[in-house]
């Protein structure tokens, strides 16, 4: 979708910018339509400080209606003007741009042979433009119509967009209408040049304002046919989508022609072969403005009695609010579908669908195509059925990137199997089961157009719910997480229930979910499809579920194997990514817990301070390690004197109470991890630490075995961090010279840096 969203004040005046460009370009754009891929100005209030001469015009205008009126123009009055003719153009920084919808009125008050019109300029609406009557003349000199912070704008007019002259109107009595007989009405950087940074074209407005449009209405009893429309689109892409014709003696109605207000109709006038649609044709209301359809004027289609068929040349398109393109349609082609015998097809068809599925990720619809060739192009919609929770129905959705359509040429011969998934295109209570309907459109090698629907199931998955007396024993679970490259551990519950077994704990990010598979006689276990749950972060909410895969389960060595399992989002992405399996009964021990250590350390230059640390998963003999019995703790020295450090309230705000010793499991998804605490203390208070230390505690048997304290040297980290600085604050200067920082010493030459050693170190 081509559109030109507003722009602000701001970039708008970019005028400064515009000025050279306008005076340039308003020759060639008098008469040319404005292109749509450019931005409309906004039309937004703008409030300046108006000079004292401006003051002055506005004081008078309001005090008009006081005076005499004139006897000259007979029958003009003070009042509303609505515009009905001419367009008001708007300067981007990429062209001109139709905005005569924010420009609907002025007006206009009549002061004895004096009048002043208000209105004309885009950025100063209340600007009041004074100038003289005489007879049914209107003349206006070239004046400031308003300043602010870019400086003066005035209004000028010009007949040629090269000379300057007044501004000129003509007042119709019987047509109670005032028409600029001064081709352009300029607002521009200056009174005696043209610097345009917007511009009225051939302007009239009367006194009666124009009705409001009103949609074409289908007559009652009129019979609608649906026909495919083959066209090219704004991409090059030969592309197609359906629409409804019917015809009442002379006159022809299309409806589906807007692809955002697919309800509307239009209607042409039928002379011989010839449909005369009208330009411009009201479609209804989009987003804040009226919109509408044959944009690019009017249009003829040509039906072929014979073919059925209606054709048009060159571009046919809409336009939604003044801002977006509504339709790109290049010589469009209405034909009626073709019957085909879908049990002994002839011609390219669709025979039969092979699948159709949803599982809470994508959605699978699988084709088998008859008579196919490479030449042969698929055109699909998707259509929910009834019964759909989030989706209204007749919505198209496409497979990629859900415009309106896709195209895709089918490269195998004979009968073959078409797929492709559509991301998301159903969102449905968990449990419930619905249809889908897919519309296909085939065009063969002769362009022949044929039109098929088609209905499928969409599964989709619930959650797995485990029996109330099932017996579950702790797993331990191995494997490689091939999104991070690092080995994964964790604990795992498993349950058996007959050839049924559950799992649960799979998901990091769901570990309360279930899974489950049917275990056939050879040990494979064959693990279904399943809904996980919300993984709920600061991020926002994610619906996950499991894809399905398969273990193979060693009964005698009570040990589960598979070489990948993942979880998805609903949008097809893995977040659990295991590889090189193992899931084995966990036998505990009690053991001592390998001793931690710290990774990194990180306080000035960062705006996160943190610790980061590795807990071993398995103890000084190897054993395996329990993380739900595994625990740490942090120490801190100062000055010789050790003492346990405490995560406070006040500082870890996410902590419902002080904690000391931390559970390997726990985390506060803020400042505490098992593998990285933020520091929130102050720089003050780190400075005094000498020491910071890391000690594990596990509980294995009711036995509680601690490892070895490991400590951090935060005071050497500060000398290393001030010395560096230090470092940085030397100025360099071309005299050799030593300096000393923080009893390092250091040689300067040639304004370079070196260390004792001759190390050049800046």
């Amino acid at each position: 979708m081509k559109n030109f969203s507003k722009i602000n004040r701001a970039l708008a005046a970019g005028k400064r910018f515009l000025s050279l460009f306008c005076a340039l370009s308003i020759i060639f754009s008098v008469s040319a339509a404005p292109q749509l891929s450019q931005r409309v100005v906004s039309s937004q209030k703008i409030e300046v400080k108006q000079s004292p001469r401006l003051e002055k015009v506005a004081q008078v205008a309001k005090t008009a209606n006081r005076a005499p009126k004139a006897k000259t123009a007979e029958g003009l009055e003070s009042g509303t003007f609505y515009t009905v003719g001419g367009t008001f153009y708007a300067g981007t920084s990429s062209g001109w741009v139709d905005a005569t919808s924010d420009m609907s009125s002025i007006e206009v008050t009549v002061n004895g042979d004096s009048v002043f019109i208000a209105g004309l300029a885009y950025w100063f609406k209340e600007g009041a433009l004074a100038g003289t009557i005489d007879g049914n003349t209107l003349t206006f000199p070239c004046q400031l119509i308003g300043t602010d912070q870019y400086g003066d704008e005035f209004l000028i007019g010009s007949n040629d967009a090269s000379t300057v002259t007044d501004i000129v109107f003509t007042w119709d009595q019987e047509a109670q209408t005032l028409t600029a007989s001064t081709a352009l009405i300029i607002e521009s950087g200056a009174i005696d040049a043209i610097s345009a940074y917007c511009y009225w074209s051939n302007a009239v407005f009367s006194t009666t304002e124009p009705e409001a449009p009103e949609l074409v209405v289908l007559p009652e009893g009129a019979t609608v046919v649906e026909y495919t429309m083959d066209f090219v689109d704004g991409s090059g892409n030969a592309s197609a989508k359906s629409v409804n014709v019917a015809v009442v003696e002379n006159e022809v109605f299309f409806q589906g022609m807007s692809n955002y207000l697919p309800e509307a109709w239009v209607v042409g006038t039928k002379e011989g072969n010839a449909v005369t649609f009208a330009a411009n044709q009201y479609v209804g209301d989009y987003q804040v403005g009226s919109s509408y359809f044959f944009y690019n004027g009017e249009t003829v289609f040509t039906y072929d009695e014979e073919a059925d068929t209606y054709s048009a040349s060159g571009q046919v398109c809409g336009v939604l609010a003044n801002q977006y393109y509504d339709g790109n349609y290049d010589d469009p082609v209405l034909s009626k579908a073709k019957e085909i015998d879908l049990d002994n097809p002839t011609e390219v068809a669709i025979v039969e669908v092979l699948s159709c599925k949803y599982d809470a990720s994508y959605g699978d619809v699988i084709y088998k195509l008859a008579n196919a060739t490479s030449d042969t192009i698929f055109q699909f919609d998707i259509y929910l059925e009834e019964g759909q929770t989030d989706v209204e129905l007749g919505q198209t959705y496409t497979f990629e990137n859900m415009e309106t359509s896709a195209t895709y040429s089918f490269v195998q011969a004979d009968e073959s199997k078409l797929g492709f998934k559509a991301a998301s295109f159903v969102k449905t209570a968990i449990g419930e089961t619905d249809s889908i309907r897919i519309e296909a459109t085939v065009v063969d090698g002769a362009n022949n157009v044929y039109h098929f629907a088609f209905a499928g199931v969409i599964e989709v998955p619930t959650p797995v719910v485990v029996p109330e007396d099932l017996e579950t024993a702790a797993y331990l679970f191995k494997g490689t997480d091939t999104y991070f490259n690092e080995e994964e551990k964790k604990f795992i519950q498993v349950g058996f229930d007959a050839d049924t077994v559950y799992l649960q704990g799979l998901s990091s990010y769901v570990p309360e979910a279930w899974i489950k598979g049917v275990i056939a006689t050879d040990g494979t276990v064959t693990l279904a499809p399943c809904y996980l749950g919300v993984y709920s972060s600061l991020f926002g909410s994610t619906e996950l579920s499991f894809a399905g895969g398969e273990l193979l389960y060693d009964a005698e060595a009570n040990k589960f194997t598979a070489d990948e399992l993942t979880t998805v989002d609903e949008d097809g992405s893995e977040w659990d990514e295991y590889a090189d399996i193992t899931i084995t009964l966990f036998v505990e021990v009690a053991a001592t817990p390998a001793d931690p250590e710290f990774t990194s350390f990180a306080f000035a230059d960062t705006n996160y301070p943190n610790v980061k640390f590795n807990i071993p998963l398995e103890g000084t003999e190897g054993e395996d390690l329990n993380p739900e019995k595994l625990s740490y703790i942090f120490f801190v020295e100062k000055e010789g004197e050790v003492e346990e450090l405490v995560l406070t309230t006040d500082l870890y705000t996410e902590l419902e109470e002080d904690l000391t010793e931390i559970p390997y499991t726990f985390t506060d998804n803020w400042d505490i991890y098992s593998y990285v605490l933020y520091l929130n203390q102050s720089e003050e208070e780190v400075r005094s630490w000498d020491k910071l230390g890391l000690q594990s505690i596990y509980r294995g048997l009711d036995e509680e075995h601690k490892s070895n304290i490991v400590w951090f040297d935060v005071k050497a980290y500060w000398e290393e961090v001030d010395g560096e600085q230090g470092i940085e604050n030397i100025v360099l200067t071309e005299k050799v010279q030593k300096v000393v920082v923080d009893g390092a010493v250091y040689v300067i030459r040639d304004n370079k840096l070196y260390n004792i050693l001759g190390t050049q170190v800046r």
